[in-house]
């Protein structure tokens, strides 16, 4: 249901040949802890460090720690020889994403003046706000495409902007809104692209997986507007956005760990400005407890994240719960950096199946998919 966060992967059993030291390094490279765990490597393990940090979307943030370093390696190491392409190409992934992000923000922003002058509500998520707002520069966090949510309601107006925009849909259009929800929620996204354009994904929840709720937690009535580049956008509130980036990592299985990061930024950045007492009473009324404290526990352990403690224990699910996420979700692969991949198409009914609603809410959202997608 959502693939941006696929990127290319090594087999398994080259996954599980990585020896723990290039994890740790790669690790303690993302955090800004750039001396001693290098020093470990040898100079073939720099091609390794460089294909896991692209499969985990993190080399540009490595990039971004390395480029600010106070001085380079004092010595002929092995930590100069291991990591001398890794710290060319990831500087120059950071570098190219700065000014792509740029770019995508121009389009951001005169596509959201278009939006606003026909009348249509919108909220830009995810990618743009991360990288001007909440990661320490733009260049350090990647963006595949541009994210837009809008009610349903206002989908034929939606349609019309896009296409006087110049961005058409692949594959076939829904009727009308209530199908382009239905779609969305139990099929895909629905995507644009456009010569010249970015590819567009278009939203109408901003948690959009499961049974779509009558109304969308207070996407709307949180309003935040963002300065990216030159021009403003709409996102989501800090409460909204920490609602949908934690259940988007765990969506993905844990196996990407930018994902992760961005849970680290949003509370770093966001922290003063969250109402937990919402963000808690949203968590519980999905089901998606137990998944929080999982996502959360995981983003504090592997980049460093500051989560309130008191949130971990309010959250803390029993112990056959946890038992059961550790081993359903492969935890410790995903520890490991070496969490599988799983087809698109699976992601959201796997993650609903396993984390949302009882039983009979199961149930009905199983028959629902399997409607929709013989419907497409």
């Amino acid at each position: 249901m959502c693939s941006k966060a696929r990127s290319a992967a090594p087999r398994e059993g080259e996954r599980r040949r990585l020896p723990p030291p290039l994890v740790n390094a790669l690790l303690a490279l993302a955090r800004g802890e750039v001396a001693s765990p290098l020093r470990t490597l040898a100079a073939r393990d720099g091609v390794l460090l460089l294909s896991l940090a692209r499969r985990h979307q993190i080399d540009a943030l490595c990039g971004m720690r390395m480029s600010h370093r106070n001085s380079p390696p004092d010595d002929a190491s092995s930590e100069a020889d291991a990591l001398d392409d890794f710290r060319r190409s990831a500087i120059q992934a950071y570098h190219h994403n700065g000014l792509r992000n740029q770019s995508l923000a121009s389009h951001a922003c005169s596509l959201s003046l278009a939006l606003r002058q026909a009348g249509v509500q919108h909220r830009f998520a995810k990618g743009l706000w991360f990288a001007f707002h909440a990661y320490p520069h733009p260049g350090a966090r990647p963006i595949g495409d541009l994210d837009v949510i809008t009610p349903e309601a206002d989908f034929a107006r939606l349609t019309r902007v896009l296409a006087d925009y110049g961005y058409r849909p692949i594959g076939a259009l829904p009727r009308d809104g209530s199908a382009a929800l239905r779609c969305a929620q139990y099929r895909g996204q629905l995507r644009w692209v456009g010569t010249g354009l970015p590819v567009l994904e278009t939203h109408f929840r901003h948690i959009n997986l499961g049974a779509p709720t009558p109304e969308d937690y207070d996407i709307w009535q949180e309003p935040r507007e963002a300065l990216v580049g030159a021009g403003t956008i709409p996102v989501p509130g800090a409460s909204a956005n920490l609602v949908q980036v934690a259940m988007h990592a765990h969506q993905h299985g844990f196996s990407v760990l930018r994902l992760l990061w961005d849970v680290h930024f949003a509370l770093r950045h966001d922290r003063d400005a969250i109402d937990w007492s919402n963000v808690r009473r949203e968590w519980h009324r999905r089901g998606l407890e137990s998944s929080a404290y999982t996502t959360l526990l995981l983003a504090r352990d592997l980049t460093g994240a500051p989560v309130p403690a008191e949130l971990l224990t309010s959250l803390c699910p029993g112990a056959l719960r946890r038992v059961f996420t550790r081993v359903a979700w492969g935890l410790e692969r995903a520890r490991r950096l070496d969490a599988p991949h799983f087809p698109d198409r699976l992601e959201a009914p796997r993650f609903a199946l396993l984390e949302l609603g009882g039983a009979l809410e199961k149930l009905r959202y199983l028959v629902r998919v399997t409607i929709e997608q013989v419907r497409g």
